[in-house]
């Protein structure tokens, strides 16, 4: 477990400097028959990306015993970004008193962390947010609403450097 723990700390580490990474193993199949081994090497299957829910391959390289398994790891990295100050309904417009810093799980959504207010000010809430436990995600907010007789008539929203919008019929 020593060495999965090393593998999976270090290998975050190098993709996330300067963040605090913690590692938490999951658990092998129980059904699982696995003949005994005295040689377990774990490695990084091609491609896999340590960075929340992933998997870590073990397999025995004594002589005569083969077999290789993937257990199921989770990584999660805090490091900076905003969070509601009060608690805000979906719909809010974010201004400088409702944001504040803090620490958050960067791994915990495939959508980035807000991590300055001027990426957040004046735009506007899809979905509400506990104060202190809801890290913005810029999923989260949407750029603009446009209302007419009192109904949603569009919505305007910009994520990844792209803008789109929808039109209400």
């Amino acid at each position: 477990a020593a060495r999965v723990l090393t593998l999976a700390e270090q290998s975050s580490q190098q993709a996330a400097p300067g963040l605090r990474v913690q590692v938490r193993l999951g658990a092998l199949d129980p059904r699982l028959k696995l003949a005994p081994c005295t040689a377990v090497q774990p490695y990084l299957p091609p491609g896999t990306r340590l960075w929340g829910p992933a998997r870590i391959g073990l397999r025995c390289t004594d002589p005569g015993v083969r077999w290789n398994v993937f257990l199921p790891v989770t990584v999660d990295v805090y490091g900076p970004g905003l969070v509601a100050a009060a608690a805000l309904p979906a719909g809010a417009v974010l201004g400088a008193a409702d944001l504040k810093p803090a620490t958050v799980n960067l791994s915990a959504s495939p959508s980035a962390a807000v991590a300055t207010a001027d990426l957040a000010i004046g735009r506007t809430l899809a979905k509400g947010a506990r104060m202190g436990g809801a890290t913005l995600l810029e999923g989260t907010t949407v750029t603009g609403v446009d209302v007419r007789d009192g109904r949603v008539d569009g919505v305007r929203w910009r994520r990844d450097g792209e803008e789109g919008s929808i039109r209400c019929e």
